[in-house]
């Protein structure tokens, strides 16, 4: 898969997992709307994102250009939010910058505005914030657009013997890279997930990718067929089912 097909998919992903937060309509908040709540914070990092995703080109330039003007992590934190929605329309140098800031949020923030772009510079980022436990998250998000096939066997390191909080932290994020970078050898790295993790939505979405990537062993579909939780079990019907037909 090409960087261009990968970000289409990136896109895609992520349109289809988020909803936008009730009560607003963000396509027709105004500019003063985002500049006020950037300044005051009365506004989530949620919201910001969203009135960023429906903004116009013209909007977006005008925020990313005064961000080098923010010396207040806060605000600068709810400014770089609105670009986890779209691409920052700038150089974004500005950003790998920013992820090496002393404010964690900002760190986060950007992190996730940097997660659009594939850059070698990105990928030497994305294995420095892997690193360390603590950034981690932030390292999957950049990984994600700048994989390469090699890189499961690392997260297989990364996810041996993993503790069930740390498993559930990544488990989504491994999977979306999963689902943007298919690949048979993300099976070990999914199966290690999925045997440390208590969490019953977690396992669904391992199945699912272990059954996207036609690696689904028998011995998990014996177990999801008996799992707690209804909807995996339901999955697991189907799945038995559906090979059945198939002999």
């Amino acid at each position: 898969m090409n960087n261009t097909d990968a970000l289409r998919l990136l896109e895609f992903s992520r349109n289809q997992q988020k909803s936008p937060p009730k009560g607003l309509d963000y396509k027709k908040l105004p500019f003063a709307w985002v500049a006020r709540a950037i300044a005051v914070g009365r506004s989530t990092q949620t919201s910001l994102r969203y009135w960023g995703k429906y903004a116009s080109v013209e909007a977006l330039i005008r925020i990313a250009q005064d961000i080098p003007k923010i010396e207040n992590p806060d605000k600068l934190a709810r400014a770089i939010a609105v670009f986890s929605e779209r691409p920052f329309p700038l150089d974004y140098t500005l950003l790998l910058e920013l992820c090496r800031h002393e404010n964690e949020k900002v760190v986060w923030q950007a992190a996730l505005a940097l997660s659009w772009f594939s850059d070698p510079r990105i990928r030497v980022l994305a294995f420095e914030f892997l690193a360390n436990p603590d950034t981690a998250r932030e390292g999957l998000y950049l990984l994600e657009l700048n994989f390469q096939e090699q890189d499961w066997e690392f997260l297989g390191q990364l996810t041996f013997e993993i503790s069930d909080d740390r498993c559930e932290e990544l488990t989504v994020r491994i999977c979306e890279i999963a689902k943007t970078n298919p690949s048979v050898q993300a099976q070990k790295t999914l199966l290690q997930l999925y045997e440390a993790g208590s969490c019953a939505s977690c396992r669904g979405y391992i199945i699912e990718k272990l059954q996207d990537l036609n690696c689904f062993p028998d011995w998990v579909l014996e177990e999801m067929l008996l799992d707690s939780y209804d909807y995996n079990r339901e999955k697991a019907q189907a799945w038995a089912a559906s090979q059945l037909e198939q002999k």
